[in-house]
């Protein structure tokens, strides 16, 4: 089984390794636990591993993301402009759309694109493809 690191290597040896490809997992916690840090840095292993990647949050935009990343010092900026990274704003006002919206283009999306990666982050939930 081929396992993902998460980017964290106290984690990674917890998980024997890493996340296995195709699993899904959650994190949960409080406000100011590290949901998004973890979610930002499984991003940032992935691509620089050479993985494409697609972020999408509810609660911070792109450039909000960029600044927090580059806080930590992973450059999303770079992967951006070269086409391997989507950070994706979705509408917490109107979640029936956002469903909607996220089932109509994300298989179409991972197909364009070839997702290795994807964090849904609306209260730090991250998934893996």
């Amino acid at each position: 089984m081929e396992l993902l690191n998460t980017g964290i290597a106290g984690l990674d040896r917890m998980l024997n390794g890493g996340i296995p490809r195709g699993h899904i997992v959650t994190t949960l916690g409080s406000f100011g636990t590290g949901k998004t840090t973890l979610a930002l840095q499984f991003t940032y292993a992935g691509l620089s591993n050479g993985d494409n990647c697609i972020y999408m949050s509810l609660e911070e935009d792109e450039e909000e993301l960029i600044k927090t990343a580059e806080m930590f010092g992973w450059g999303f900026k770079q992967y951006i402009e070269s086409g391997k990274l989507i950070l994706i704003k979705l509408s917490a006002m109107n979640i029936k759309s956002t469903i909607e919206r996220i089932e109509k283009e994300l298989p179409d999306l991972f197909r364009t694109f070839g997702a290795e990666r994807l964090v849904v982050d609306p209260n730090g939930t991250t998934l893996r493809k």
